[in-house]
């Protein structure tokens, strides 16, 4: 159970602070890499990306997922060493976002269970968490492929996102699979709406909804979308 009672859902998602969260690792090796963009008004105001030393020696097939070294890495903090940070993002943004958040709050449930409860407020989950994968299924229900690489691709945010990733990212992670360059996809497709007029007006809690997922939801929704 979730209580907020300090966050206004009302305020227009645009004006909200928006975290973008990309990790890349897996249960056995743990965070070998994050990216995260706060957004506001459509403007990028901050970024941070780095590796992370692995919980486990990566196999040679991780590397290659990854194109990421095992003996690189291991100069690097854990991700466990990354507490403070995290939790003062958490605080000093509206919500979180990802790609399918589930896997990167389960990420974040792997260290921390919990995050540091603040004034006013009570949370069991990092979030509230705007999922642009589901958004995406909930408005566009007929496009079918959801990831993310194809939804950049459908609504032309090849040329956004490589100018993006020059601007961001390292010159070695400027490619699909490295946590800030997805990172920085998802807030293309978030920002995007802005030019959408229907979507464009809507409320943070509106966004909210959905990024939720079910039948029930998807039927709630389709009087509000026109896609």
């Amino acid at each position: 159970m979730l209580i907020y009672l300090q966050m206004d859902f009302s305020m227009n998602w645009q004006n909200a602070k928006i975290g973008v969260i990309d990790f890349e690792g897996s249960v056995r090796t743990g965070i070998v890499e994050y990216g995260y963009v706060t957004i506001k008004k459509s403007k990028i105001i901050n970024s941070e990306t780095s590796c992370c030393n692995p919980s486990k020696k990566l196999m040679a097939e991780e590397e290659k997922s990854y194109r990421l070294k095992h003996a690189a890495l291991s100069t690097h903090a854990h991700f466990s060493d990354k507490r403070e940070l995290f939790m003062h993002l958490h605080r000093s943004v509206d919500v979180f976002c990802a790609h399918h958040s589930t896997i990167e709050e389960n990420f974040f449930k792997m260290h921390w269970p919990y995050p540091t409860k603040r004034q006013f407020f009570k949370s069991a989950s990092w979030g509230p968490w705007l999922d642009t994968r589901k958004i995406y299924e909930n408005l566009y229900p007929s496009l079918g492929d959801f990831s993310l690489s194809h939804l950049v691709q459908t609504f032309n945010l090849d040329e956004k996102l490589r100018e993006n990733a020059s601007k961001y990212c390292p010159p070695e992670r400027r490619e699909p699979h490295c946590a800030l360059y997805d990172a920085l996809a998802s807030a293309l497709l978030i920002n995007r709406f802005k030019d959408i007029p229907e979507v464009a007006c809507t409320s943070l809690e509106w966004m909210l909804q959905a990024s939720a997922s079910g039948k029930k939801k998807r039927l709630e929704l389709n009087q509000l979308s026109l896609f």
